[in-house]
């Protein structure tokens, strides 16, 4: 194991046939996500020198323009993806080509810029789509309800891969216009389960409607929202899932991921 990703030249060169070197997390560095690509290349140019091949499994993140993710392949001059990835988008094919209706979609997640042009996508291929996580909050935000101090990305904005600036509220805003044009029923909160901090707690605030109140972070869906999300469910045939509901890594924010 290599403690600094940016300085593991000697554990490489230890390396015999058969062995495996574990890198440190790569989100651990600025360079990794950063916006300049000055700066994400000088880590990605580091960490190409280590081997000959890239092969990613990294499904979950392969969007993503990172030093890792599209940097190596870059300075490599290739790239692949592995057996999980493979298996990924296969599914993904066979589902959207001929699914089982109705379809849902459940999408959970921190960052709307990460997935709203995807969702947008989608669209033409399901039937019901449910949004939580971190991704709702900026969804409830446009619309006018009170988030409190939830992580959003309402009134921002992101470059997307054609260098194109892309208002996150007006993006939001058109693809539930958009579902609604196309017959999508879209599932947003109802009620969350609240916190001051994103830490454990015995007793957190569990709300009455979707407004969140000030001071508080919504970390997980409530009871209303389950429930009426695994009614959503229930009525269809075939659903794809990405992303958490709320902070599941938290117990007291995991029922919704786990309902």
């Amino acid at each position: 194991f290599a403690e600094d990703c940016m300085d593991a030249e000697k554990y490489v060169k230890q390396l015999q046939p058969g062995q495996v070197l574990i890198l440190e997390n790569v989100r651990f560095y600025s360079d990794e996500g950063s916006k300049k690509e000055s700066e994400r290349m000088v880590m990605a140019k580091k960490i190409a020198s280590y081997g000959d091949y890239f092969v990613s499994d990294a499904f979950g993140t392969a969007h993503r323009n990172s030093a890792t993710m599209t940097g190596i392949p870059k300075v490599l001059g290739h790239g692949a993806g592995g057996y999980l990835m493979s298996r990924e988008i296969c599914s993904f094919v066979d589902i959207l080509k001929e699914p089982k209706r109705p379809m849902v979609a459940i999408v959970g997640g921190a960052k709307v810029s990460d997935k709203i042009l995807l969702l947008e996508h989608m669209l033409a291929h399901i039937d019901v789509l449910i949004i939580g996580g971190a991704m709702a909050y900026t969804f409830l935000c446009t619309q006018g309800y009170n988030i409190g101090i939830s992580f959003h990305q309402a009134g921002q904005s992101f470059t997307d891969k054609y260098g194109e600036k892309r208002n996150i509220d007006k993006l939001a805003a058109t693809l539930l216009e958009h579902a609604e044009k196309k017959g999508v029923k879209v599932g947003l909160p109802v009620d969350h389960i609240c916190h001051t901090k994103c830490e454990f707690t015995k007793e957190p605030l569990t709300t009455d409607d979707a407004n969140v109140p000030d001071g508080y972070m919504a970390l997980d869906i409530g009871p209303k929202t389950i429930e009426y999300y695994c009614s959503l469910i229930q009525g269809c045939q075939t659903a794809i899932w990405n992303g958490p509901m709320g902070v599941f890594e938290i117990d007291t924010y995991s029922k919704g991921t786990f309902a």
